[in-house]
């Protein structure tokens, strides 16, 4: 192997991560720990190596406003082996709770959950699903991006209780199970798209009602974002241990500065924003060069 290839640097992109909480691992770290200058902002800081400069939103997401009679129960994981909730599911690319909501409904079940972003399950029970924490699903639906819809075997749950008879919501609002359809579990094909309309590439998406293992968030390279205020500093993290510490949405990008990060972040409602690796240079592994002493970008 050539000294050329060993001795080859490499730029390599910046990183930027969004949810609504920080999972188990990721900790507060000494600022001086987040000195990496951002890739597109050489007077700001973006992180560092398994570090991450972080910022909380000021701005405040409304829940999503259910059909009379359902309520949110949070995020659950799938069991083991099998579906927490396997009578009906679908996936689609506009997908919302809304949406879960009023064809579980339509269906006659009680127990509505929204999964990987744009799939739907629907069931009279959540007894095989297993509790987790609100930070685990952290993926935007597709037909709206400030709801989140579960992540990889991770579920945002609604289940269904008659309605108060004083209620003053408006007919049309209210999506009452129709106990006259309980047919056997079918499942439709259709196959979700981003719903995003610019010109970011989304790495990861459905195609089908059964959602692939996904435990950390997909990598999208996004350009051309507007910058957005309403961001405040919330210090310095590490990473985490198993998994990243925000697990909503992940781009990367050669010229990321805070600005970037906080609009990708706030577009979709998340609460925090980070940023890892501000603008970093990797040696060229032997095993991985090219015929110039270089590694293919991915």
């Amino acid at each position: 192997m050539s000294l050329s290839c060993l001795t080859t640097i490499r730029p390599l992109t910046a990183e930027c991560y969004c949810g609504d909480g920080f999972n188990t691992g990721s900790v507060a770290a000494p600022d001086s720990d987040c000195s990496s200058k951002c890739a597109g902002d050489a007077t700001a800081l973006c992180g560092g190596g398994n570090r991450l400069t972080t910022f909380k939103s000021t701005a405040n997401t409304p829940a999503p406003v259910l059909p009379a009679g359902w309520t949110a129960q949070g995020c659950y994981a799938e069991p083991a082996s099998g579906r927490a909730l396997s009578a009906y599911s679908y996936a689609s690319s506009k997908m919302t709770a809304q949406l879960c909501i009023s064809q579980c409904a339509a269906k006659g079940y009680t127990v509505a959950a929204t999964e990987y972003g744009s799939e739907c399950y629907c069931d009279n029970s959540l007894s095989k699903a297993i509790v987790s924490t609100p930070a685990q699903c952290g993926m935007s639906c597709s037909g709206d991006l400030t709801q989140r819809c579960g992540g990889g075997r991770l579920m945002n749950a609604y289940t269904f209780s008659a309605a108060p008879a004083s209620s003053s919501a408006p007919a049309s609002s209210s999506v009452a199970p129709s106990p006259s359809s309980s047919s056997a579990a079918a499942t439709s094909s259709a196959s979700p798209s981003p719903a995003r309309s610019s010109s970011s590439s989304v790495v990861a998406s459905s195609t089908s009602s059964a959602a692939p293992v996904a435990s950390d968030a997909p990598l999208v390279v996004e350009e051309d974002i507007v910058e957005t205020n309403g961001w405040v500093a919330n210090g310095c993290y590490t990473t985490g241990s198993s998994t990243r510490a925000l697990t909503g949405y992940a781009i990367e990008d050669k010229t990321l500065t805070q600005e970037k990060c906080q609009a990708l972040c706030f577009d979709r409602g998340f609460k925090y924003a980070a940023i890892e690796y501000g603008n970093r240079e990797s040696p060229c592994l032997p095993s991985s060069c090219t015929a110039d002493g270089r590694v293919p970008m991915w």
